[in-house]
């Protein structure tokens, strides 16, 4: 981020959506649309550049594939952020979004406030899934990270815990991992079972979708009598 405000690239080949997404924005003043590209290779190429903060990728692109997409740039340009959209995403996608390392889903035409709010909570390092997008519209339900499995109260976190964390929020391998903190594969795989076992989740895709805030676990709210 610089000079406050969170820079932002588009890749869509609809530019209806592009222009809608700098029109939610626009108002904000702190995220600012500063490109769109339509080629997926371009996008890549354009995002690795060293100004985007955070690119929003369409899932469904007519020459090319979003996962793919957030996956090259989480693995080339690792501290850009990535939030996928669509308007009809696959049933996989919100699985799919945490192994390539995005930072949420979210239904084009989602509305200013969310999409605001989700490019801020993705450079915070946290997960935004809309909760339209998985709540029958599309014929599938999701469980909401509110109602995911978790702790039931806040746990702090070490240094080395969050930084566990971010590394499986980046869909990093064990061995990718030790070798980003300097230790051997084994102890690397004995802190995600640690972690794991600290905040009570059953796997490295619950653990990415977890709330931390100043290196605290959020409680996760405890299902309604009778929810579905």
């Amino acid at each position: 981020m610089k000079g406050g405000t969170i820079d932002v690239l588009v890749i869509d080949d609809d530019a209806m959506v592009a222009a809608a997404v700098a029109t939610y924005l626009d108002g904000d003043g702190q995220v600012v649309v500063i490109g769109h590209v339509e080629d997926p290779l371009q996008g890549v190429q354009r995002a690795c550049a060293g100004d985007v903060d955070l690119v929003l990728v369409d899932i469904r692109l007519r020459s090319g594939d979003g996962f793919e997409v957030v996956e090259a740039i989480a693995r080339l340009a690792p501290q850009v952020r990535c939030l996928l959209i669509s308007s009809m995403p696959p049933v996989d996608a919100l699985e799919r979004a945490v192994a390539v390392g995005a930072y949420g889903v979210l239904a084009k035409g989602c509305g200013s406030l969310l999409l605001t709010a989700a490019c801020r909570a993705a450079m915070s390092g946290c997960f935004t899934v809309d909760p339209h997008v998985f709540a029958g519209s599309w014929g599938r339900t999701v469980r909401p990270v509110t109602q995911a499995r978790g702790p039931s109260h806040e746990i702090p976190l070490s240094p080395r815990e969050v930084e566990v964390l971010g590394h499986l929020r980046a869909a990093r391998s064990n061995r990718m991992m030790a070798r980003a903190m300097g230790v051997s594969e084994n102890t690397a795989k004995t802190h995600v079972a640690n972690l794991l076992r600290k905040t009570g989740v059953a796997s490295r895709g619950e653990a990415a979708l977890l709330v931390v805030v100043d290196g605290v676990v959020q409680p996760v709210a405890p299902r309604a009598e009778g929810a579905r």
